[in-house]
């Protein structure tokens, strides 16, 4: 998964709080409310995204994706929200909407930290072909690691770079975070992925068995 650590919860936070001023555009698949910021919506969403923001850090992908469900029932305008939804519903095999929670996803503009963050993993270690981008995950990385530097950020950004090939410039930045941050919860993966960008492999997250690769399956 993306976040695993306190920091991740932080940027959520600061995502829905942030959010609680926007208007939302509507989709066909996932009918939004007509107030999604009435207090009683916003209160709903918050608490429905940041549960299954928990659910998934626990390895509960059902249940989050079920509390996701419920989060873009009332706003559908986070591109965080769509790609954390689409990986649950990969994880636990409603594969049907994946590839529709990531169109969506990626026709919107990040606002928050927690955009910003998840569509630069994502470009950068997606195990989709058509949407990995490793120039668009070190510009965004970038932007996470000016605003919120943490573990999380030197890894993305390093995952973003490794997936352009600049794998020299991928371990200095992992081995800058795994010292700049050293009690991370983060960091095991982190000393996995240094020795991968070592031997100049790129990382890329499983949403689902080899089997059942969306590319097979023509998804995209």
């Amino acid at each position: 998964m993306i976040f695993n650590s306190k920091v991740g919860r932080r940027l959520v936070q600061t995502a829905l709080a942030v959010l609680l001023g926007w208007g939302g555009s509507t989709w066909s698949q996932a009918p939004v409310l007509e107030d999604p910021n009435s207090p009683k919506n916003v209160a709903a969403y918050s608490q429905n995204f940041l549960q299954g923001y928990e659910y998934e850090a626990k390895g509960d992908f059902a249940a989050a994706h079920a509390l996701y469900t419920k989060a873009r029932e009332i706003r559908d305008d986070s591109p965080a929200l769509l790609i954390r939804r689409a990986y649950c519903g990969a994880k636990i095999g409603q594969t049907r909407d994946v590839a529709m929670d990531l169109k969506r996803a990626f026709e919107l503009q990040p606002k928050t930290m927690t955009d910003y963050s998840t569509m630069a993993w994502f470009y950068a270690t997606s195990p989709f072909d058509a949407y990995r981008d490793g120039a668009r995950a070190v510009t965004l990385g970038k932007k996470v690691m000016t605003t919120e530097p943490s573990a999380d950020a030197y890894d993305i950004l390093a995952a973003g770079y490794a997936e352009m090939g600049n794998f020299s410039q991928a371990r200095d930045l992992l081995m800058k975070g795994i010292k700049s941050y050293p009690v991370s919860p983060r960091i095991p993966e982190m000393k996995d992925r240094l020795l991968l960008y070592g031997e100049r492999k790129k990382f890329r997250e499983v949403w689902l068995d080899e089997e059942k690769t969306p590319q097979k399956k023509g998804w995209f």
